[in-house]
């Protein structure tokens, strides 16, 4: 009886290996739990570059073609909507981001016609009303004594320059 509880004792023990009757997870397999747990476009292109063929690979493509989204939406910019377009042109968000690049495409359109129209004598009288301003300013301070300068409010009989510097910003 007690050899046959040591002889069991000892069968437990080189049972610990790893198991025969499993079989070992395929590296496509690892690498997909590896990218899904991560959850970053990095891993999913990671995987896609080593296992292209995968069963996994649709949804690697799907998962990283929704975190480009996200990210695209987040920077909000007509370079990132062209390239996410080029990049995913069967994409169920393309008209989403079609739409939103026309969108910045005419806001630039405008904000530069507008910056044209602002191009005028009377903008450029007023920006050299500012700059006089701001250096008669910036000369008055330097004239003040040091412990003056130092002083985190300055007021209108310190700098006497100043009204006219906060109303050439204003008007402009």
């Amino acid at each position: 009886l007690l050899l046959g509880v040591l002889g069991l004792l000892v069968c437990v023990a080189g049972c610990t290996g790893p198991n025969p009757f499993e079989r070992a997870r395929p590296p496509d397999v690892l690498a997909w739990d590896e990218a899904r747990l991560a959850d970053s476009p990095y891993f999913y292109q990671r995987f896609l570059t080593q296992y292209p063929t995968s069963a996994f690979a649709p949804h690697a493509r799907a998962r990283l073609e929704a975190l480009e989204w996200a990210v695209v939406q987040q920077v909000d910019g007509g370079p990132d909507y062209a390239r996410f377009i080029r990049t995913y042109p069967d994409s169920a968000w393309v008209p989403q981001a079609r739409a939103r690049l026309t969108e910045l495409e005419q806001q630039d359109a405008r904000r530069q016609d507008t910056n044209a129209r602002a191009n005028c004598s009377q903008l450029q009288d007023r920006v050299r009303a500012y700059t006089t301003a701001v250096e008669q300013t910036l000369a008055d301070m330097a004239q003040l004594p040091p412990d003056r300068r130092q002083r985190p409010r300055l007021s209108t009989t310190d700098l006497p320059h100043l009204p006219m510097v906060f109303r050439a910003i204003r008007d402009y």
